[in-house]
């Protein structure tokens, strides 16, 4: 029984490792709002017109559960922040709301 339990933590350690490994990269360039998902390189990329996009926090699914943190436009969304807290996720959302506006976008054109 010993070898199975070393060999379940072994599993559930590199699982752990796996996952403390995953990067989002969100940059904000012009009218364009792109969202990196990956691990050691870009798995994924969405971009998204700046001027559509939206920040949502989403409350939790079910009692318990963590908030989500959506960036949406037209239709499509990706969630970030799954590794953050729900104080640090609103934090977030907050920050990328003043980053995305219309009206930010206004003045940096200014």
């Amino acid at each position: 029984f010993a070898g199975v339990e070393l060999a379940a933590l072994a599993v559930g350690l590199y699982l752990g490792a796996l996952r403390g490994q995953s990067r989002e990269v969100i940059s904000i360039r012009g009218d364009t709002v792109a969202v990196q998902k990956g691990r050691r390189g870009p798995e994924q990329t969405l971009a998204f017109r700046r001027g559509w996009t939206r920040v949502e926090l989403a409350g939790p699914p079910h009692r318990g559960h963590p908030s989500r943190l959506l960036i949406r436009c037209q239709g499509r969304e990706v969630e970030i922040g799954g590794c953050l807290n729900d104080a640090e996720r609103g934090r977030l959302a907050e920050h990328l709301r003043r980053w995305i506006t219309p009206a930010a976008v206004s003045l940096a054109a200014a």
